[in-house]
């Protein structure tokens, strides 16, 4: 994709305003951070080096044995004669392996005291809807990965990749369908053989379904009454081997990420204070209060943490001269967290309420860290409500336990990516899983699947994804995908795709 988009670094990497309205960037130079740090804990500057080291080690190793490969059984995940030789090699024997499966807050007190540099290395988990408490200490690699490779924007927005994606498919023969809602996967006999359009009885087949729609949200609407119809008996116990007899029930007792608000600001003037990633977080005095997940507007802490994305600071486009746009995350606790917690969903105005009061809270945070009186220069806004990040990264969830890209429970011809899916959420993981995922289509089509290594092969018959945002088939695919993970093609019927917008009907949307 590097010969379709412009890429450019955000310089600094973030803007972190605490709770008592100080604040610290995020900067590559070496030097100046560690100076920076040094001025709120003295000693910080040496144990940066330190911390640093550990979260980019984390983050190679991370990278080249857990995320970007391919494994379906713990063997393959924990290959040890391929691992060893690199633990010393690479030097990641010297990693604190107790540590970094422990929760990453007491792996970060082991360097830093102030809450205010424990919080600039942490927010990052916000991200993938988890909370320092819960993440474990492996996830030091988000923080190390941001600080030595940078943070990078594409100009025109992130929107900007799936058009240039779409280009590239179409020019390799891809046909699309937009706006086109899937109804169901179709099952038929345990094996996944197409789909219905939203409207239609007609069933598009294909010999695989990729679906790009949250996982769990697939299974519980998309796959209608198939759970009922796997050649398993309802008794007994789910494993890899053995379908689960109700997927609803089954899905339900997973673990989820947090929820989010989300709001879109354009404001007639320019915010200074803001640069294009400026995360409010809670610490010192609101550290822990801030983690906890909101449900009602009583339980908002005085000073949350919110992550406020302004890229009108790095790509003009993005707002008319003399002004900003401005899209900001909110946590809040998710759905299934709001029911255990009492919250009525069927109250009128529940969730405008809620909303109502994180905007209240967010202009209150930017008139005293400086900002000024934005909600004077507000010029229109819309609110996005609903579950952001799939199931929960936590270490339960994780690797060889979080679900595979390739159905396990009992539907053949099914695959999934997206943020549910291994290797995890966040953009830059979900792509990769999007990489993989083509890898195993191609694998069990019988293609040679193009990999970082740049081997590449024949192809063979079709697949069918489902999911958003766009819909596709009769494709013949040729050419590499993103990072070189797809299949050079030269069947005619190589690959038929078809996708919809598939929006969540827990999802809610007030303007």
């Amino acid at each position: 994709m590097k010969d379709h988009l412009t890429l450019r670094r955000a310089d600094p990497a973030y803007r972190v305003v605490f709770g008592d309205n100080t604040s610290l960037d995020l900067l590559y130079d070496m030097q100046k951070m560690s100076d920076q740090l040094e001025a709120f804990e003295p000693g910080a500057k040496t144990k940066y080096a330190g911390f640093l080291d550990l979260a980019r080690k984390m983050y190679e190793m991370g990278i080249d044995q857990f995320i970007d490969k391919p494994f379906s059984t713990w063997g393959e995940l924990i290959d040890l004669p391929e691992l060893l030789p690199k633990l010393v090699d690479r030097g990641w024997w010297t990693l604190p392996f107790l540590d970094i499966a422990g929760p990453y807050d007491l792996l970060l007190k082991k360097f830093f005291k102030d809450p205010r540099i424990r919080s600039i290395f942490s927010f990052q988990t916000m991200y993938v809807g988890l909370t320092p408490y819960r993440a474990p200490g492996a996830f030091c690699l988000l923080a190390g990965t941001e600080l030595t490779d940078g943070v990078w924007y594409p100009l025109g927005g992130f929107q900007g990749i799936g058009g240039e994606m779409a280009k590239v498919a179409v020019k390799n023969g891809v046909k699309m369908r937009t706006g086109t809602a899937v109804d169901e996967v179709v099952v038929e006999n345990g094996v996944a053989v197409g789909l219905r359009l939203e409207g239609s009885s007609e069933v598009i087949r294909g010999d695989a379904v990729l679906v790009n729609a949250d996982l769990t949200y697939a299974y519980t609407h998309l796959l209608k009454g198939a759970d009922a119809n796997l050649p398993r008996s309802a008794g007994e116990a789910t494993s890899s081997a053995t379908p689960v007899a109700d997927f609803g029930e089954y899905w339900h007792k997973k673990t989820f990420a947090s929820g989010v608000i989300s709001f879109l600001f354009a404001f007639d003037v320019e915010v200074p204070r803001l640069l294009q990633h400026t995360v409010f977080v809670g610490a010192p005095d609101c550290e822990r209060q801030a983690w906890q997940p909101v449900s009602r507007p009583e339980g908002i802490a005085k000073c949350p943490n919110f992550y406020v994305h302004t890229p009108s600071k790095t790509d003009p486009s993005a707002a008319p001269e003399g002004q900003d746009s401005v899209m900001i995350l909110f946590p809040v606790a998710n759905m299934q967290e709001m029911e255990k917690d009492g919250f009525d969903m069927s109250k009128p105005g529940a969730y405008k309420e809620l909303t109502a009061a994180c905007r209240a809270v967010i202009f209150r945070r930017f008139r005293e860290a400086g900002c000024g009186d934005l909600e004077a220069h507000l010029e229109l806004y819309n609110l996005d409500h609903g579950a952001a990040f799939g199931l929960s990264c936590g270490l339960l969830q994780l690797a060889m336990t979080r679900p595979p890209p390739k159905d396990e429970n009992g539907v053949e011809g099914l695959y999934f990516t997206g943020a549910s899916t291994r290797p995890g959420n966040g953009v830059p993981l979900v792509m990769m899983g999007a990489g993989l995922v083509a890898n195993q289509l191609a694998q069990d089509f019988g293609v040679e699947a193009v990999n970082n290594q740049g081997h590449e092969g024949p192809s063979k018959d079709s697949a069918w994804a489902a999911g958003r945002p766009t819909a596709c088939e009769g494709v013949p695919l040729q050419g590499q995908m993103p990072e070189a993970h797809a299949a050079n093609t030269t069947h005619s019927t190589a690959l038929e795709a078809a996708a919809a917008d598939v929006v969540a009907k827990s999802m809610r949307q007030d303007a």
